[in-house]
């Protein structure tokens, strides 16, 4: 961000050592993770984002007075792009780096602001229609994410419960063929 280099320039960013393949593998397991807690983050930031811009606030005090408010990943791309808009940077600028964020959803926000900044065109009804876009990519991942947990559910039904079960019902049987009866 424009703060960022700003700050670079006047200092110098120390080194951060340790092993780098571990690193990696400790990124690649939290990727899939975060990605899903960013996806409802922006969802969240878009519905408040919308009811905001609806109420008549301008879209740059919106994201400034969104950014004291989001927590985590979300809340710190607003926090960099608040603070880049008090030092007077180009809100066409920072939006463009908002589109290359992992969030698809975060890439149209962008898109859509972009389009608004630029024409003039009103940004509330198309802002409500990517809340309900944002919405059903939700229930989508939420889904997804229950399928998972009923197929981990299986696991422990079929490899602990059913032998056990089975072991049960021939154990008796089992008893009295080796007493004779």
């Amino acid at each position: 961000m424009l703060a960022e280099r700003i700050l670079s320039t006047h200092t110098e960013t120390p080194r951060v050592g340790g092993n780098f393949s571990q690193i990696l593998a400790i990124a690649k397991t939290q990727r899939a993770k975060l990605s899903q807690d960013f996806e409802f983050q922006a969802t969240d930031f878009v519905r408040a984002l919308s009811l905001l811009l609806r109420n008549g606030v301008p879209s740059t005090v919106a994201i400034s007075w969104l950014a004291t408010k989001m927590k985590s990943s979300i809340g710190e791309v607003l926090k960099d792009a608040s603070s880049d808009l008090e030092l007077g940077a180009d809100f066409s600028d920072l939006l463009k780096q908002w589109q290359s964020l992992p969030s698809p959803i975060m890439s149209e926000l962008a898109q859509k602001l972009l389009v608004s900044v630029k024409r003039g065109t009103p940004l509330a009804q198309q802002l409500d229609s990517l809340v309900r876009t944002a919405n059903g990519q939700t229930s989508a991942l939420l889904l997804k994410k229950a399928g998972s947990n009923e197929t981990k559910m299986l696991v422990p039904t079929i490899f602990l419960i059913l032998p056990i079960t089975i072991l049960f019902t021939v154990y008796p049987s089992l008893t009295l063929l080796q007493i004779g009866i």
